[in-house]
């Protein structure tokens, strides 16, 4: 089973390389599998070069999907990390 959350990216730089960076040490820590889906693609949320290689902007919806242990709790922290960015 995996849960899904769409999220509006917020940051005016978008997902860059602090954010990706960011974002990638926080998933990793995650007892889950996390992807982003954007575009008809999918990408790794524990990999810093699929987030930057993904050039989600501001404004862009992505959809993050988190599949294991502690999936509720898991999304709740990742969301709550990319809605932070301003």
């Amino acid at each position: 089973m995996s849960m899904r959350r769409k999220i509006k990216i917020q940051n005016s730089s978008g997902i860059h390389i602090r954010t990706a960076a960011e974002l990638a040490n926080l998933c990793e820590n995650m007892p889950c599998d996390v992807k982003i889906m954007w575009k008809d693609r999918t990408y790794d949320g524990k990999s810093i070069i699929e987030l930057l290689d993904a050039r989600i902007r501001k404004g862009d919806e992505i959809i993050l999907e988190v599949t294991g242990k502690e999936e509720d709790k898991t999304i709740r922290k990742i969301e709550d990390c990319i809605l932070r960015w301003r």
